[in-house]
């Protein structure tokens, strides 16, 4: 780990301990590595000792990290723990703020940032680290002039910076009313993940995708940021990441929501601007084939299928008990139940279906299914626009000023009117009667359950 870094780590966190914010706390380390093991051994000397490591590769799950074992976030900090406090020494350190931020955790207080590790600012400007931020820069460079000289009448690039779903989902669906009010006619959107390219072929920009890596991102914002943006030509899709005026923070003032953000702070849309429905593939001949094909293969009924999403990166996981309940009271009615989960790590509910679905075809999958019910994510603003039951769990916590569920309402984002968007109440009994009571044959079930004390 570089001088430096460790020296702005040292003083960080001899900052966080004056300010008492080790007091009688369950200290977390985010990240099993390198500087994990440093934030151990700094508190060490300071009699201050790590309770827990977390980290997200599966494989160092179980695992241990001079003496402290390592465990997946979501099996330790979940339910949430008000006691915990966690350092984070990454240059994924925004995708983590994200992730802990479902759970419930607070930025600069309960998530606490270590090390500036792909910031835009150096906490000491040595000759070394002088090089190495032009070095950054000058890679960063590189990619952009790539992009650039793969279409020298380019007018705008695109940048989303993070790997997330939603935000890559919302940032496209302002896109085309930008291009349109600035006479954009060539563009390039740059992206690094699979998962947000389907994004851009939902709404007719594939042809418009630069792939690039993680760490060329970070060279890339890292170029923009020094150069102005490139001289206005790049427009990064993103609240909080890279800007420093942390307008992110803002978030749910005076009904301030997600979509606003982008719309208004980063697109500066006329207001009362509506985002895109995105319709590229809608209904196309390999979009309905590909429903038919999933739905026979999984015996599945049009019509007749609940899918659940009980996974998020955005709001904490609910009692598995919940899940298993309304299975059974579904199954009871002769529903197909499916779990939408993308890897192994996101386990089917007991007596369901696993189903994972591409996402260019999403809308089509839940519209032939008929009923969606799903903590809130990113996908749920993919299937906001589906002709079908979407029934939205919302954390029952604060975002900023005001509640999680004012920001990130579908409904008030205008991506859909007609989602029925309910506030967990930590009450299983109780969320079974609200959401079972949404779906078609239940009312009369649910009297006679109620009057047998069920």
């Amino acid at each position: 780990m570089e001088h430096s870094l460790l020296i702005q780590m040292h003083d960080k966190i001899d900052e966080f301990e004056k300010q008492g914010l080790f007091n009688n706390k369950f200290i977390v380390v985010f990240g099993s590595n390198e500087p994990a093991e440093r934030i151990m051994e700094y508190l060490a000397s300071k009699n201050i000792f790590v309770n827990a490591l977390v980290d997200n590769n599966k494989k160092k799950d179980g695992t241990f990290l001079n003496g402290v074992k390592v465990t997946l976030p979501d099996k330790l900090l979940l339910p949430k723990n008000n006691k915990a406090v966690i350092l984070i020494a990454s240059k994924y350190y925004p995708e983590m703020v994200v992730q802990l931020n479902g759970m419930g955790y607070k930025e600069g207080t309960e998530i606490l940032k270590v090390v500036e590790y792909s910031s835009f600012s150096a906490p000491v400007l040595t000759e070394d680290e002088f090089e190495k931020r032009c070095s950054i820069v000058l890679r960063g460079e590189k990619i952009y002039k790539n992009i650039i000289d793969s279409n020298s009448h380019i007018q705008k690039i695109f940048i989303c910076p993070l790997i997330v779903l939603g935000d890559a989902y919302v940032g496209m669906s302002c896109m085309r009313e930008y291009i349109k009010l600035n006479n954009i006619t060539e563009y390039a959107l740059v992206l690094v993940n699979r998962a947000c390219s389907k994004i851009a072929a939902l709404f007719g920009f594939d042809s418009h995708v630069y792939s690039i890596t993680r760490e060329e991102m970070n060279e890339l914002v890292q170029y923009a940021v020094f150069s102005d943006m490139a001289d206005k030509k790049i427009l990064i899709l993103n609240h909080r990441h890279p800007y420093t005026c942390r307008i992110g923070e803002i978030g749910n003032y005076k009904n301030i929501n997600f979509m606003d953000h982008f719309r208004y702070s980063i697109f500066n849309l006329p207001e009362g601007n509506m985002p895109e429905v995105p319709n590229s593939i809608r209904d196309s001949k390999e979009s309905k084939q590909y429903v038919e094909q999933l739905f026979n293969k999984n015996r599945l009924v049009k019509g007749k299928t609940v899918i659940i999403f009980p996974y998020a990166k955005t709001a904490a996981k609910l009692d598995e008990k919940f899940w298993i309940k309304l299975v059974i009271k579904l199954k009871e009615q002769g529903y197909k139940v499916c779990t939408n989960s993308s890897s192994d790590s996101e386990p089917a509910i007991e007596g369901t279906i696993h189903l994972f679905f591409d996402i260019r075809y999403a809308l089509e999958t839940v519209e032939a299914a008929g009923y969606v019910i799903g903590l809130r994510s990113g996908l749920c603003d993919v299937i906001s626009t589906a002709k079908a039951k979407k029934i939205i769990i919302y954390p029952d916590r604060f975002y900023g000023p005001d509640s999680f569920i004012n920001f990130f309402s579908l409904n008030k984002m205008n991506l859909c009117d007609d989602a029925v968007e309910l506030v967990w109440k930590n009450n299983i009994e109780e969320m079974l009667e609200l959401i079972l009571g949404e779906i078609e044959f239940h009312q009369a079930v649910l009297f006679v359950n109620k009057d047998k004390g069920v």
